[in-house]
């Protein structure tokens, strides 16, 4: 990631992982990391596999939340990526609300988010898992929450596992 180490640790890199992508074919050195790279590249991105209801435990499946009226918010690192994934699905954001990264959430976020449905006359709110770890949902008991749940796709995945067992097997036979 481009917030874990400086650029110079690529070269220790066996494989390159790039992340949050929405297209899942190869993009030529998108960050001109050939400079300091040679080796294999891979692309990933999170897909929704389906909304979970915390209340009711009911899956939605991700056409089904088309057309919904809902408040939205995370505490995530790049919190505008939730937010895009969320209207790539078609759900009308009345209202996205970022808070900082491992956000602690109050009664007052509780209380500024619940007014925010109600503004809207909507009683949807949809949150990060990593978020609705953090909250009390019995603030939210009149209000549907709703959660994504994501997988990660990696094109060429199968190479991929391959690739990384061989560099596993060749790291035990080197020692």
């Amino acid at each position: 990631g481009d917030r874990r180490e400086p650029l110079s640790a690529i070269q220790r890199a066996d494989i390159i992982i790039y992340t949050k992508s929405k297209e899942m074919h190869p993009i030529p050195d998108p960050f001109g990391l050939s400079r300091w790279y040679r080796g294999e590249a891979y692309i990933s991105g999170y897909l929704a596999e389906t909304y979970r209801n915390q209340r009711t435990g009911e899956l939605m499946p991700v056409d089904k939340m088309a057309g919904i009226n809902a408040v939205a918010f995370a505490g995530i690192a790049a919190p505008l990526y939730f937010r895009q994934a969320l209207i790539d699905h078609n759900i009308n954001l009345v209202e996205f609300v970022p808070y900082p990264d491992h956000h602690v959430y109050t009664e007052r976020d509780h209380i500024h988010l619940k007014s925010l449905a109600t503004k809207h006359n909507c009683d949807v709110l949809i949150t990060t898992e990593k978020d609705l770890v953090k909250l009390d949902t019995t603030a939210f008991a009149e209000l549907a929450l709703f959660v994504p749940k994501m997988k990660i796709e990696i094109a060429h995945e199968e190479k991929l596992i391959q690739k990384i067992s061989h560099i596993i097997d060749m790291k035990i036979k080197t020692g």
